[in-house]
This record gives C-alpha cells, sequence and structure tokens, in this order.
C-alpha cells in the first residue's frame, strides 16, 4: 500500500493515502523505498582536536549520512570535556556544524567521580 508523509518544521505531521499537494511544499517521490526513523549514536565527533581523521565538520556528516538524527558526543576527548571553556568551545562547533542533533555528555577529567562545573 502506498502512503503518503507530509513533513513541517522538521517532523512527520501527517501520514495518509493520497495526501493533496501545497503550494511551496517539495514533492519527493519515495516509491519502492522505506521510510524509518532516524536512531542515535555514541561518538566523539564533536571532539575539540583538529584531527583530520576525526574532526567536527565531516564527522556529524557521516552520522547523517548513514540515517543517525541524533549524536551523543562522548567525554573522553582531549582535552576532556570538563570545564565550561570546554562545552563553550564545543556548543559554538556544534551550533556551526551541526545537521544532526547533539546531546553532550561532561565528565571531570573522564573518571566520573566528582561533579564539573
Amino acid at each position: 500500500m502506498e502512503t503518503d508523509i507530509r513533513i513541517a518544521n522538521g517532523a512527520v505531521s501527517e501520514i495518509k493515502a493520497k495526501l493533496k499537494h501545497r503550494p511551496g511544499e517539495i514533492e519527493i517521490d519515495a516509491s519502492g523505498l522505506w521510510i524509518l526513523p532516524g536512531s542515535s549514536i555514541c561518538t566523539r565527533t564533536f571532539a575539540t582536536s583538529d584531527s583530520p581523521i576525526e574532526n567536527d565538520h565531516y564527522g556529524h556528516k557521516s552520522c547523517s549520512a548513514g540515517g543517525y538524527t541524533t549524536v551523543v558526543a562522548m567525554a573522553n576527548t582531549d582535552p576532556p570535556t570538563d570545564s565550561a571553556l570546554v562545552m563553550g568551545r564545543i556548543r559554538e562547533l556544534i551550533e556551526r556544524y551541526a545537521c544532526v542533533q547533539v546531546l553532550l555528555c561532561v565528565r571531570n577529567q573522564r573518571h566520573g567521580r566528582q561533579r564539573t562545573d
């Protein structure tokens, strides 16, 4: 059975057979394809280092291309995500590059024994 899906403001707003096209909408023919919800992944994508292999610009795009809609940015980076200064830098990177939802994980010097600021 073929069904139409309407997306508004980044979320599914209507699912029904033979939806009427509205002016200004973009129509994508996904006949024969599966439509699945996005999933989450834990990663170091938003590291603060300048590693050419694993960095902010390419990591989140890889997650998105793989169907992930949420990324949990782990705290095992160098420097560790354990201060307001490092968190501020990561937030800037997320605002600049993220094309997926990003959740941040924070630990005090990666030990998990004390709260961080």
